[in-house]
């Protein structure tokens, strides 16, 4: 065995020690290319690939890592830390013997290296923990790329919770946590393994943690990222209706104020922070710019807390010209429930609310206005949802409103609306 120093050990050397400890253990190719952005900001060469390999190999003759085949498609190398890899890169960061670490601003906790190491190469759970790991290797990226945001993330050691409810034991265990601007996001890799009981059982499990926190008087997370890995955009859909419906029936409640979101792929990940980081910001946009509809005939006007609506800032409009609309203003992205949950439940309060509120009393017809910043409509699926007969009717009447750039009206079919002004 050689001996070493921590001294004496190149820093590359060191950082590849650290990575290894992050997320536990990566493919090679996972591994080079995270060396690589942080050490160049750059995708990996021909020529870094090679001096890392040199690397890794001095690192494996000190016994400070592992290699073991793993086939996935083709064999490739998983890249561990071995018990004394672990011990160094426990004082590589200065974790104290005994330290339980939150997981976030890489306060990490001293685990024993049976946690600490991954899954064995023969376990299908390695394929469970590889995903996870590229999703994390992801957020580090935006981390850096969007500093603004405030991005911070932690592994399912972290997020995993055991509390107690009248005497019975439950156990809380999403993939990972993720913060974008202090609001949180848990984490779920689904690969497709798990269908209708399972899922069933898991949105079980999320709703007692809901109604835990509610309890303990501790703040919610604003939703779940499902991370999907379907090979085709029908296959997401077809995904998505499954997951989404499930979600639908057993969040009851709740599902106005927790999100399900879904993405298909590590690579859609920017595009979901980029949107909650921006929420407040494209909500303030979008009221600035529904300014031009505003006229004697038009108001808009926002439902307060306490009057029978559970979320923040509902915007709707009234028209004298058509006394007998109210139209309701959501964000509704493709492959989120929260903008449709609240519609839904806001059609629901509409027909008890008339009777206390006068300007109300003339409304009989409910329109919702999907509001989106993407370039077009996305379709609306409710087959197998236990309320898929109300949400059809509610939403064949719906509009799109594109904020993006000038707002852009279209019909429930998705096809551009000639009018001039759809509100009155």
């Amino acid at each position: 065995m050689t001996l070493f120093h921590s001294n004496w050990m190149p820093a590359k050397q060191k950082i590849i020690v650290k990575i290894l400890f992050e997320y536990r253990g990566l493919l090679y190719e996972q591994l080079i290319e995270e060396l690589s952005q942080r050490f160049t900001g750059r995708p990996a060469s021909q020529s870094f690939t090679k001096n890392t390999y040199k690397d890794l190999q001095k690192l494996e003759e000190q016994r400070l890592i592992i290699r073991d085949p793993i086939k996935i498609g083709r064999t490739k190398d998983l890249i561990y830390l071995s018990e004394a890899g672990h011990e160094y890169a426990a004082e590589l960061f200065g974790i104290y013997p005994g330290h339980v670490g939150t997981g976030w601003d890489r306060d990490y906790g001293d685990f024993p290296h049976e946690l600490q190491r991954p899954p064995k190469a023969s376990s299908p759970v390695i394929l469970h923990h590889l995903m996870a790991a590229s999703v994390l290797l992801r957020l580090e990226r935006l981390k850096h790329s969007y500093p603004d945001y405030e991005i911070d993330y932690r592994d399912n050691r972290y997020a995993s919770l055991k509390y107690d409810t009248d005497g019975t034991v439950n156990r809380f265990k999403p993939d990972g946590e993720l913060l974008i601007r202090s609001g949180r996001y848990l984490l779920e890799m689904d690969r497709g393994t798990e269908f209708g009981e399972k899922l069933r059982e898991k949105f079980q499990t999320y709703r007692r943690y809901l109604e835990h926190l509610q309890e303990s008087g501790e703040s919610l997370p604003e939703g779940v990222i499902f991370v999907c890995n379907k090979d085709s955009y029908n296959g997401m859909l077809k995904r998505w209706n499954l997951i989404s419906s499930i979600f639908w029936s057993e969040l009851g409640e709740w599902r106005t104020r927790f999100n399900l979101i879904g993405i298909n792929g590590v690579t859609e990940l920017e595009r979901v922070v980029v949107r909650q980081g921006e929420r407040d910001k494209q909500f303030n946009a979008f009221y600035s710019k529904m300014a031009r509809y505003r006229s004697a005939e038009v108001n808009f006007g926002i439902i307060n807390s306490g009057q029978g609506l559970d979320w923040d800032r509902p915007v709707f409009s009234l028209s004298s010209s058509t006394p007998d609309r109210m139209l309701a203003y959501e964000r509704v992205e493709q492959f989120e429930t929260l903008g449709l949950a609240r519609l839904y439940a806001w059609s629901q309060w509409l027909s008890s609310a008339r009777g206390r509120y006068p300007n109300l009393t003339d409304v009989t017809r409910f329109i919702p206005v999907l509001v989106r910043t993407d370039s077009k409509p996305a379709p609306l699926i409710f087959k197998g949802f236990d309320t898929e007969a109300e949400l059809t009717a509610i939403f064949s009447s719906a509009l799109w409103l594109n904020t993006l750039d000038e707002p852009r009206w279209r019909d429930p079919g998705g096809e551009p609306l000639s009018l001039m002004n759809p509100i009155e």
